[in-house]
C-alpha cells in the first residue's frame, strides 16, 4: 500500500536517528552532502573510516569495500541495510557469482 511504501523510505528524521544512535554508542562518523562517493571511498581506503553508508550501492562498483545501503525502516519501527562487503561480493563463494569490471 502507499502507506506503507512511504513509511520503508528513509527520511531525514530516520537519519537523524541513525547519527544519534551513532553518537549515543560512541560510534565515530562522517556526513558528506551530496555526491561525494569518492571522498567516501578514499576515506574507507585511508583507513580513516571501517565502511560506507549510503542511499544508493555505486560505491561499491566504484572500489568500496564495505557499504550499507537502500537503507529501510520495518514495521516495527527498527532500521535495516542492505550489507555489501567487497571482499564476500568478489568470492567463489558469492552464490550470485556477481561479476564487476574494474
Amino acid at each position: 500500500t502507499a502507506s506503507r511504501m512511504a513509511m520503508s523510505h528513509p527520511t531525514a528524521i530516520d537519519h537523524a536517528a541513525i547519527r544519534k544512535w551513532m553518537d549515543d554508542n560512541d560510534i565515530e562518523h562522517y556526513g558528506s552532502l551530496y555526491e561525494a562517493d569518492q571522498q567516501m571511498i578514499q576515506l574507507e581506503k585511508d583507513g580513516i573510516v571501517d565502511g560506507i553508508i549510503s542511499e544508493d550501492g555505486d560505491e561499491i562498483a566504484l572500489g568500496a569495500r564495505r557499504l550499507l545501503c537502500k537503507m529501510s525502516r520495518k514495521s516495527n519501527g527498527d532500521y535495516q541495510f542492505k550489507l555489501f562487503d567487497r571482499e564476500h561480493f568478489m568470492s567463489a563463494n558469492n552464490p550470485y557469482q556477481s561479476k564487476l569490471c574494474t
